[in-house]
């Protein structure tokens, strides 16, 4: 399943803001991703933000894509894989 870049990731920036914020998502403490976050540039677009690689220049921000594209995925509440057991007896 593809997630959308650019613009169309503004809500997964919003939600994990808030998510932050509230306490619900936790920082793992990891240096590499506070450095990443420390790389990224907000440019604001109409009433929307955006978090690019563009707009960062030459800092890394890989892991914090990544972070949104999963916080994308996640909104779609997508169902649990299904775990068939199949029970022996001898």
């Amino acid at each position: 399943m593809g997630i959308s870049q650019g613009w169309k990731l503004g809500g997964a920036i919003k939600t994990t803001e808030r998510k932050l914020a509230e306490g619900v998502l936790v920082h793992g403490d990891q240096p590499l991703m506070a450095w990443c976050v420390g790389n990224a540039r907000v440019e604001p677009k109409g009433n929307a933000i955006l978090i690019t690689k563009q707009a960062s220049g030459r800092g890394k921000i890989d892991p914090l894509m990544a972070l949104f594209n999963a916080v994308s995925l996640m909104s779609l509440n997508p169902e649990p894989k299904k775990k068939e057991y199949a029970v022996f007896f001898i």
